[in-house]
């Protein structure tokens, strides 16, 4: 008997924490973070404060575009949680003082709006913890680095002609960000299966020749070729002496 009540109680438990395991508990940008009231607000707030760097049509001029290819190309995959600091920290460049942290947070919403992102029923908040898990990436999910994207690749460094770098066995690009890597980043990214890439490496300096046979990680300017992917290096660091390793 005690062993049936047992047997019944797991199930049981089982059946109780199994919807709960399979639900992702973070919601997605797609699920609508912010009210449209929120991003009139915002869109105010742009027309004020943000018009005369971004235009109106948020395409760029003085600052960079804030909707469309080009500022999914800068932000992609990136959280809304970044991308508000950077507009809190740093913007406006002249009376940044003059447009309180909600009204900055408010132009957030505009921003995503104008980038298709969806309404919802709740306004989007510095405090909510999930601000740093909400992910700007497209309703099918992350796409393939756009070319002009900043983008991280490991692989062996091996010199492909005179003067001439690759990283060979090299994991495909991914979008990043020029923050330095910190001791656990760089252990995770030294662990990294080899790739099936070999990708160009272009205008790196000092010369790679002194990481050459080694496991590094790249960093740069995504360019697409028909003849295959470069970098346009900003950094390259390296992670291991070996490239089985």
């Amino acid at each position: 008997m005690q062993t049936a009540v047992t047997v019944l109680s797991l199930a049981l438990t089982i059946g109780v924490l199994w919807p709960l395991a399979a639900q992702d508990p973070s919601p997605s940008i797609w699920d609508g973070v912010y009210t449209a009231a929120q991003a009139e607000r915002g869109r105010i707030v742009h027309v004020n404060h943000c018009s005369e760097c971004h235009h109106e049509d948020l395409s760029g001029g003085e600052g960079p575009a804030l909707a469309g290819n080009s500022f999914m190309v800068k932000w992609e995959t990136h959280s809304v949680e970044r991308l508000f600091h950077k507009i809190r920290d740093t913007m406006p460049s002249v009376g940044n003082d003059d447009v309180s942290e909600s009204q900055k947070l408010d132009s957030v919403a505009y921003i995503l709006q104008q980038n298709g992102f969806p309404a919802g029923n709740t306004e989007l908040t510095s405090t909510a913890p999930t601000l740093g898990s909400l992910r700007i990436v497209p309703k099918g999910g992350p796409a393939p680095a756009r070319a002009g994207a900043l983008v991280r690749a490991i692989g062996c460094v091996q010199e492909a002609s005179a003067n001439q770098w690759v990283l060979t066995q090299s994991t495909d690009p991914a979008v990043t960000t020029l923050d330095p890597l910190t001791a656990e980043d760089k252990e995770s990214a030294a662990a990294a299966a080899p790739g099936t890439q070999t990708i160009q490496l272009l205008s790196a300096f000092p010369s790679p020749a002194g990481l050459k046979g080694q496991k590094a990680l790249a960093k740069g300017l995504l360019i697409k070729m028909p003849t295959g992917l470069r970098i346009n290096v900003m950094s390259l660091e390296p992670l291991s002496p070996d490239c089985g390793k």
